[in-house]
């Protein structure tokens, strides 16, 4: 263990810390790059980042006050949030906390929290790769006890443990390379946004709830380890995400998919009762010698029929579309960019094939 790298007279260097901002500087960096690939703009993404090291951090120190209240008792609460003088911070309190931040960006931003939230998925996994090396470094969040050859000691603590710190930060490149593959996935696929996200999300909470059997430094509450059982709550949360993703919207779209039918059959029989009202599809008028005022009228008609059966047969070219991206999954999807049309834009007109955004641009 190493968890003074260095010291030069009163100052030193700590592996912790040391790793701890390696890893947020590199997590940021990824975010921010995966956060311009989606267009989002840099200004307002180094604004997120800012408020999600703020948000994380306080969720990191009130869920670790939390879960070691009874250490704090003879603490002044004045001192409660004193990380350097009274060390303390919880992995899952900083995913709640930062959760909590980008709600209030995206709410501030008028952005989507889901769409911001894949971005953030690749740096934290990384960050988290990264910055358990320093817990592994300066000998905290240590294993169990274990006579396995590559057992480590740590120092204040008796027998050889699990190098978990490892455990971690391997299952957190493990699935960095995932999530890699899984954006492009998402990509090819054009999945909904947020997809990549609660996929990451279940991988995250099964490692953890996995790997929390080998920590020596659990808390419980009635005979459970609490941390398993907030893995465990994420678990369920990331499953009912993915369902609602991937396989609850075919219920939502059963109705729309009947109102798109139904406007389908109408809209093929009105064509049909135009095509016998337009005066020029009745041949027996080629014959008639009609006056100069009937034949302006019968002109008349079928430029107004005419109009309307283009309008008419547009829509239905719109309506099969529609149909045909509800059968291949892709409903709702805009034909530009990819990202899910608003829901009310949907509402209003079922038939739309581009988002508000991509529909100004082509106005332009």
């Amino acid at each position: 263990m190493y968890p003074i790298l260095f010291s030069i007279g009163p100052f030193k260097l700590y592996s912790f810390g040391l790793f701890v901002v390696l890893a947020v500087i590199t997590a940021s960096f990824v975010v921010w790059r995966e956060g311009v690939r989606k267009h989002f703009d840099e200004e307002k993404l180094i604004e997120m980042l800012l408020i999600l090291a703020f948000s994380g951090l306080i969720g990191a120190r009130a869920y670790y006050l939390l879960t070691h209240f009874k250490d704090f008792l003879t603490i002044s609460p004045v001192y409660w949030f004193f990380i350097f003088h009274f060390p303390g911070l919880s992995f899952w309190g900083s995913i709640m906390g930062g959760a909590v931040g980008l709600w209030y960006f995206s709410k501030k931003e008028k952005l989507n929290f889901w769409s911001l939230g894949d971005c953030m998925v690749l740096g934290l996994a990384l960050g988290e790769a990264i910055g358990r090396l320093g817990a592994f470094l300066s000998g905290s969040a240590y294993g169990t006890v274990t006579k396995l050859p590559w057992a480590v000691s740590i120092i204040g603590l008796v027998g050889k443990r699990h190098p978990v710190q490892i455990y971690e930060s391997l299952a957190a490149l493990i699935i960095f390379v995932g999530i890699m593959k899984m954006i492009r996935i998402a990509k090819e696929k054009k999945w909904r946004e947020g997809s990549v996200l609660t996929f990451y999300l279940f991988f995250l909470s099964l490692s953890k709830f996995s790997l929390e059997f080998f920590r020596g430094d659990s808390v419980y509450w009635k005979g459970y380890q609490v941390d398993q059982i907030v893995s465990l709550i994420f678990i369920v949360l990331s499953v009912i995400l993915i369902y609602h993703m991937f396989k609850f919207p075919l219920n939502i779209l059963k109705p729309i998919e009947d109102h798109l039918k139904k406007e389908k059959v109408e809209t093929e029989q009105r064509m049909a009762k135009l095509a016998k009202e337009d005066p020029f599809e009745d041949t027996d008028r080629l014959m008639d010698n009609a006056a100069i005022d009937t034949e302006v009228k019968e002109q008349e008609g079928h430029e107004r029929i005419s109009a309307i059966k283009l309008e008419l047969s547009r829509n239905l070219v719109r309506i099969r579309k529609a149909l045909t991206k509800i059968k291949i999954g892709k409903y709702g999807l805009c034909e530009n960019c990819g990202k899910m049309i608003d829901t009310d834009r949907l509402a209003v007109m079922p038939t739309a094939e581009f988002c508000l955004e991509c529909e100004k641009k082509k106005e332009k």
